[in-house]
Parts: structure tokens; C-alpha cells; sequence
């Protein structure tokens, strides 16, 4: 064995578990390689790695490669990040340097082209944020221009590189941004970061460990998050604020800036990949400052930090789509393992019920002694008739000029589906088997809601010429309802303040919401037929959330019985009434925060049932006794004429099985997601 060679462990992004033992010169190494870069030899290819740990030797390790180079002047992380990713890609059952790789900002993604033999090196990402200004489609555009509009309108905000992602092109946004149907929204690349050259000696903090926000209006959250972010600086340390959309970060960033000045900086997909990178290594070297930052942002070493706190900490955004599917608060909850002397606030109107469990279980604190609040708002229970959507008596009271109204309506689009009476079946997605949603642009049309592809309206049955009819509501009947009675005083929320607005949901919208004086809130009982154990929450939720919005009276319809808890938490204004017993069902149920959950979901062109049972089947073999529910067809039984089959395992354990699971999936071109809840 050659003494001159120092032998590291580096993570790469592939689909295996293990390290890779590479070697680089000891008189050329940098003095500090571990959590660096490095680009490196692998079959045939090249690619980026993370250099995880020094390895003493390299006896029975095969044929060693070389590294090719260290292309940043300082490490990425240091060693509790790098543990911190190590724990992650355990719990969530993922290849480390998978994990690795994909929490890098993108510009550090580099990308060998065989072709050329070179990397290609995305440092110029534009990383802009788009959204639409209108939510209604004007005729003369293109089927591309209609196309891009309408993913704008559905999910309310991208980024370019998401735009490109989805297969439209520079010309096509080009055109639709000439025409002002789109916007930039939110240059946060143009804000002013601060130079961060202050250095300050860092004092010990006196508050560690989980504390919980709950049940409080988001402005009464955010002066306790002020206060605890002031006495962070106060002793040197640096504060992390988590997120759930580039628009709350924006209302925040307004909010922090006038009260912390220039120890306020963004991190977030919007900067250009230049700006991020070098945020990235000035967090870790200097402080103290407070990150308002997307979930991404836990992964940075940010020096001297005292205190993580996750903003409506329920919200969907927070679990990761890419591999590892984290949930933010587990990240959070791992950084508290390792750092132990860091505070973090779990905040939300609603909180979820594995937040409140931290409460009950007294393994988190309260921020405030009362989480009880008096309010004088008026609360009405009415009856929702499906034939009469908005009512007369509200069309009464929103005569009154002088009152500013919110309506919810549960639903986006304008009708949930198609129906045919005699077949008695849904008009479905051609590639994903679920039913098609009523979209209206100038016209009606039809969407997937999973795969956004989009079909022209029909009216009668392809099977049997039966006239369709539609079923449900959404945003935009509602909007088109009361458009019809009160014209421009009406707009979707997303447009902006007006006398009245329409929102889909509150979700993840907190932060951005003011207060009305009435808030209307249309058949929340909807969340109540999702196919998850979770329901109930969602739809305790969406009864709760719209209260803190109401000035004076809100309006619920809903066909509820006042004595189902939800309903009773909300008129006793006491929210402990239904958490209670949504504990006491999760604990009868076998559910999480009782039981750990494990969803594996099988997933292929022409999968079969049979090939699935054969593989699970081969994984059982060798446990005496498995607790576990399937195999059965996915809720989504298909998505882009891909089959998907379920299997649920209660409190496994064995992550070595399950990583041989993934890796035989692998070989067998399945593609196996891991869910751990």
C-alpha cells in the first residue's frame, strides 16, 4: 500500500448505501477535506461526491481511484451536518449521498457530459419566481401559452427552472410575460443582503430544546418568535425561520427587516444560484443573523445558531418530494439530537396532532402559559344545500359595503367532476385513472390534478351519450357566483385585497392572510373524504383556522352535528376537546404518534399485482412475525401511466431489509418511494 496516499469515504449519488473509498495525494490534500466537494472517477462516468470521513485503511476495498479534484476553497459542512445527513438517510431509508446531493443548491449539482468531457457547472441558474396576474384565459394565446398559464393559476407560484422542468419553453414565457398575464413575483434576488463581516463572541443561550406556538392568531406568533429572535442576537447566536412558501417569506421579511435591519438575510429558491452559494458560506462562517429560508436551509451550518423555528408547521410543503422524503420537523428534531443547547419552536394556528402530542406529553413546553383566547367574534352554524352554493341571506349581508368579506370554498377549479348517471361512473385521466377536474378558462375544460394534462370539455358519455353532469364547486363558481352580484368588489385572494375575496384554503396561507370582517367558510366537510388518517385533522383545520380571521362573525356551513368535536372545540373555543379525542383514536388505531408508520409505494409501466405479492412476498421471508396492511392498489391507483401498489408496516425496524428491498426494486426497474410518518 502506497504511503504518500491519504484514503477518504465519499457519498456519491447513486442508488447504493454505501460509502466509496477513494485516495488523493497527502501533500496536495487541503488541511480541512472533510465535508468538501470532490469530484471523482465512478465506472464510466464522473461525479460529484461529499466527503464524508477519513479512512484509515484501504486493505480489501478493491481497486482505489482517485480523486480528481477539491473545486471549492472550504468545506460544505461540518461534521454534525454531515452526521445530520447521515441520520436522515438512516431514518428515511435513502443512500446517503443521494441525500447528500440533493440538498445541495443546485448551482453545486455539477453534472459530467460524457460528450464533451466536461462538467457542466450551473452557476447562472435564473431562479426567478413566477405568477399569474389574471385568472382567467384571454382568447388568441397559443395551446403552450394556455398550457403554461393554467399550471401558473393551479399552483400559484414557479420557478423558472420548475417552468423548463415541465417542458415549456423561454419564448413561451417570454410571450405571456409581454402580454402581463404573468409576473416576477417576489425578486428576492434583489434584496440587499448584508455584507456579514460583524464577528461577536457567542454567550451560552439560556432556552433549549421544543417549545410550541399554538392556537394564537399568526400576529401574536410572531411577537413571541420576535422576542426569542431578539435575544438570540442579543447573545451573538443566529436564528433560522422556516417557511412554507416564497410569499411568506416575503410578508416576513418585511416584518423582520424593520425590527433586526441588516441581520436579516433570505434563502430561498428565488436567488440566483451564485447568490445562494455564497450564502451558503458566509452563514457558516460568520454571525449572528436570522435566515428566513425554505426547509432547505436546516442543512446549512449556520454558525452560532441558537434557535430553529418551523411557521405553520402542519403545512404539506414541508415534506421533501425528492429522495429523502423528510418531514422538516424530524430534520429539526435531528439538529436538537446533535446540537443540544438550540431552541426550536413548532408554530401554527392548528397545530398537528403530533405537535400537540409533544404538549401533552409534556416533551415540549408551551411559549405562552394560556393557550385559551377570548375573541367577540359571532360564530353561525348553517346548513350547506349543494343546489344553493351561496345563499340568499349572505347575499344579503354582503350588500353591506362598508364590510369586508373572505369566503373559503374548500376547492379549487370550478366543478370537482364529471358524472354519468347511467354508467355511473367518473370521467377519468387517460393516464392517471382519477377523476378530471371542471377548469374555466374563456371556456370550460378539463385537468388532471396529478399530471396537469389537459382535455377539451365534453357533455355527453363517450360510452353511452349520456348528458354528463356536473358534480361539486370550487373557486371558480364561487367566484363567478358572487361576481355576478357585486363585479369588481370580487377577486380570488391571490389578486390581491379587495371588499371580497375567495381562497381556496387557509393552508400554508396563514402568514399571508389578513383579517375580515366576516369570513364565510363553505363545506369544509370535504377533508373529511380525503383517503388519510389524517381527515379529521384536515378538516378540524379547516373549521379553526378561518376563526382567527374574523373580525366580527364567521359563517360555517357544513352538515355536521354541533356535537362532533371539531365543531364543539371550535363553539367552546377549545381546541384541547378535539385533540383529545383524536388521540385517543390514533392510539385504538395503531397511528402515529403512537406507532411509526412505514408506506412503501410500488410504482411502474405494466406493474402488476402479482409482481408486487412476489416481491414483498420474497422480502417477509425470514421475520417470524410482521405487522403490516396490503398489498392493495394505491389511493391513486395510477399516475402517468404508471401502476402503484401500497404495502403499510406498523413500528419495523429492520432498515437493512428495507434498504435490500429498494436496491432489488432498483434492478428490477421499480421505483420504490419510502415514507416513514
Amino acid at each position: 500500500m502506497k504511503t504518500d496516499l491519504e484514503y477518504l469515504d465519499v457519498g456519491i449519488p447513486i442508488p447504493n448505501f454505501n460509502l466509496f473509498t477513494y485516495s488523493f495525494p497527502k501533500k496536495a490534500l487541503p488541511k480541512d477535506p472533510i465535508g468538501r466537494r470532490v469530484l471523482v472517477p465512478f465506472r464510466n462516468t464522473k461525479l460529484i461526491g461529499i466527503v464524508f470521513q477519513k479512512t484509515p485503511s484501504a486493505k480489501d476495498k478493491g481497486d482505489i481511484k482517485q480523486i480528481e479534484a477539491f473545486p471549492d476553497k472550504a468545506p460544505l459542512f461540518d461534521t454534525d451536518h454531515l452526521k445530520l445527513i447521515q441520520n436522515i438517510s438512516e431514518y428515511y431509508v435513502s443512500p446517503v449521498g443521494i441525500t447528500a446531493y440533493n440538498i445541495l443548491p443546485e448551482g453545486l449539482r455539477w453534472k459530467f457530459n460524457r460528450k464533451t468531457g466536461r462538467w457542466v457547472i450551473p452557476s447562472k441558474l435564473d431562479n426567478r419566481v413566477f405568477e399569474p396576474t389574471t385568472y382567467q384565459i384571454p382568447s388568441g394565446l397559443t395551446e403552450k401559452m394556455k398550457a403554461l398559464l393554467w399550471a401558473l393559476v393551479e399552483r400559484e407560484e414557479l420557478t423558472l427552472s420548475q417552468i423548463k422542468e415541465m417542458g415549456f419553453s423561454q419564448s413561451t414565457l417570454n410571450a405571456l410575460l409581454k402580454k402581463g398575464l404573468i409576473r416576477e413575483k417576489y425578486p428576492l434576488s434583489t434584496l440587499t443582503q448584508p455584507k456579514l463581516d460583524l464577528q461577536l463572541t457567542p454567550k451560552p443561550t439560556e432556552r433549549k430544546g421544543i417549545y410550541i406556538t399554538p392556537f394564537l392568531p399568526h400576529r401574536e406568533r410572531l411577537k413571541i418568535l420576535s422576542s426569542a429572535i431578539g435575544e438570540n442576537l442579543q447573545r451573538g447566536r443566529s436564528s433560522l425561520i422556516v417557511l412554507p412558501s416564497i410569499a411568506s417569506i416575503q410578508e416576513l421579511h418585511q416584518y423582520f427587516k424593520w425590527q433586526f435591519k441588516d441581520r436579516v438575510v433570505v434563502y430561498a429558491d428565488t436567488l440566483l444560484e451564485e447568490e445562494k452559494i455564497n450564502l451558503w458560506f458566509q452563514l457558516k462562517e460568520k454571525s449572528p443573523f436570522v435566515v428566513l429560508a425554505t426547509h432547505l436551509a436546516l442543512f446549512i451550518p449556520i454558525k452560532n445558531l441558537g434557535l430553529i423555528a418551523v411557521e405553520e408547521e402542519y403545512s404539506q410543503t414541508y415534506k421533501n418530494l425528492r429522495t429523502p422524503r423528510y418531514d422538516t420537523r424530524r430534520v429539526a428534531f435531528e439538529i436538537l439530537k446533535i446540537k443540544k443547547d438550540i431552541q426550536l419552536i413548532l408554530g401554527a394556528g392548528v397545530v398537528s396532532t403530533e405537535t400537540y402530542y409533544l404538549l401533552a406529553t409534556k416533551r415540549a413546553k408551551p411559549t405562552v402559559k394560556t393557550l385559551k383566547r377570548n375573541r367577540k367574534t359571532e360564530i353561525t352554524l348553517r346548513k350547506f344545500d349543494f343546489k344553493n352554493i351561496v345563499e340568499k341571506g349572505l347575499l344579503r349581508l354582503m350588500e353591506n359595503r362598508k364590510k369586508s368579506f373572505l369566503v373559503i370554498t374548500n376547492k379549487k377549479g370550478y366543478s370537482r367532476l364529471l358524472y354519468c348517471e347511467r354508467c355511473e361512473e367518473d370521467i377519468k385521466c387517460e393516464r392517471c385513472d382519477i377523476p378530471l377536474k371542471v377548469m374555466k378558462g374563456k371556456e370550460l375544460f378539463l385537468q388532471c390534478e396529478l399530471c396537469g394534462k389537459r382535455y377539451n370539455p365534453i357533455k355527453h358519455c363517450p360510452k353511452c351519450e349520456t348528458p354528463l353532469s356536473q358534480v361539486g364547486f370550487g373557486s371558480q363558481k364561487v367566484l363567478e357566483i358572487l361576481k355576478g352580484f357585486f363585479g369588481d368588489d370580487v377577486a380570488p385572494l391571490e389578486e390581491g385585497r379587495k371588499r371580497i375575496n375567495v381562497v381556496s384554503s387557509l393552508f400554508s396561507k396563514d402568514l399571508t392572510t389578513p383579517e375580515y370582517n366576516y369570513v364565510v367558510n363553505i363545506y369544509p366537510d370535504f377533508q373529511l373524504f380525503i383517503h388519510d388518517f389524517k381527515s379529521n385533522e384536515s378538516f378540524f383545520r379547516s373549521v379553526y383556522l378561518p376563526f382567527f380571521k374574523a373580525k366580527e362573525g364567521y359563517i360555517l356551513y357544513t352538515n355536521q352535528p354541533k356535537t362532533v368535536e371539531p365543531i364543539k372545540a371550535l363553539l367552546e373555543n377549545n381546541p384541547h376537546i378535539f385533540y383529545k379525542k383524536e388521540l385517543e383514536n390514533r392510539k385504538n388505531g395503531g397511528l402515529p404518534p403512537y406507532h411509526r408508520l412505514v408506506i412503501l409505494t410500488f410504482e411502474g409501466k405494466g406493474l402488476t399485482l402479482e409482481k408486487v405479492e412476489e416481491l414483498f412476498n420474497s422480502f417477509k421471508k425470514g421475520f417470524t412475525h410482521l405487522d403490516y396492511e396490503g398489498i392493495f392498489y394505491a389511493f391513486h391507483t395510477k399516475i402517468r401511466d404508471r401502476n402503484r401498489y401500497q404495502v403499510i408496516l406498523r413500528d419495523f425496524k429492520d432498515r437493512e431489509k428495507l434498504k435490500g428491498l429498494y436496491l432489488t426494486c432498483k434492478r428490477k426497474n421499480i421505483k420504490l418511494t419510502i415514507e416513514v410518518l
